[in-house]
């Protein structure tokens, strides 16, 4: 085998087994909840950013000369 080949395979079959170790470990409840938490926190970061859009809109004057 090549020596580019045998690193390729080499490096295939170390990410093949990092992955099945990350599945397996987010399948956890611990996991989850922490899954859950930071779909809440994205949540609220959106709802927040939704708020100061708004608020920026409102308050937004157009009119105003530009110096």
């Amino acid at each position: 085998m090549e020596k580019s080949t045998c690193k390729f395979l080499l490096g295939l079959g170390v990410g093949s087994v990092l992955g099945a170790i990350m599945y397996r470990c987010s399948k956890t409840d611990k996991a989850k909840e922490l899954k859950k938490k930071m779909c809440c926190a994205a949540q609220s970061a959106a709802e927040k950013a939704g708020e100061w859009m708004t608020n920026a809109k409102e308050n937004f004057n157009p009119t105003t000369e530009k110096q």
